[in-house]
């Protein structure tokens, strides 16, 4: 179940590129079986020929003003996590579109648990013992947030409201992949 602030932050625009199919999904073509090694590269940190990066860089600089905005990433799981999945992806993004860096505003400190895997601790995913924020930088900001995959929206929307709590502007969220379980499932923004 979503509480109140976080539906709120699902309501807003959210954009995904790519259908991901859990590995638990077997009988998917060859078209979802590249979105899901696409999908899966970048998340151990291959941005094979900064696709993923030149997509998403694309849409911002069509769909936004990106001088005034900033590029945030939810935070991965873990240090290396983060740095691996999003340090250079961030910086490439961030020269494309000449929107601000928000991956040097966010550190996460030390693994935890990874809440789509271990839901009793999904509570831990911003916990300040885990991540910290610079929260002066956050004040004020207009800031579009970007992960991997979506599948129902509540990292996304714990991230967004955190940085909201912190005074900035949440525009949207952005999305690599959206989970699907069928593959004539269409492709959108994402509305539950």
């Amino acid at each position: 179940m979503l509480n109140d602030t976080y539906r709120k932050q699902l309501e807003k625009p959210i954009h995904w590129f790519l259908k991901y199919f859990p590995s638990k999904i077997k009988n998917i073509g060859f078209k979802e079986d590249v979105m899901r090694n696409l999908i899966i590269d970048f998340k151990e940190g291959k941005d094979v020929g900064y696709t993923v990066s030149d997509t998403v860089s694309k849409y911002m600089n069509e769909h936004f003003d990106c001088k005034n905005l900033v590029f945030a990433c939810v935070p991965a799981s873990s240090p290396q996590r983060q740095e691996l999945r999003f340090k250079d992806f961030s910086r490439r993004v961030c020269q494309q579109t000449h929107a601000l860096n928000g991956y040097w505003h966010i550190q996460v400190m030390k693994e935890r648990a990874i809440s789509h895997k271990d839901k009793e601790k999904a509570e831990e995913i911003l916990d300040k013992e885990c991540i910290w924020y610079d929260t002066a930088y956050w004040r004020e900001k207009n800031v579009i947030c970007f992960d991997d995959i979506i599948t129902q929206g509540t990292n996304y929307a714990r991230f967004a409201t955190q940085l909201e709590n912190m005074g900035a502007n949440v525009l949207g969220g952005l999305f690599l992949a959206r989970t699907h379980y069928k593959v004539d499932e269409p492709y959108g923004i994402y509305k539950e």
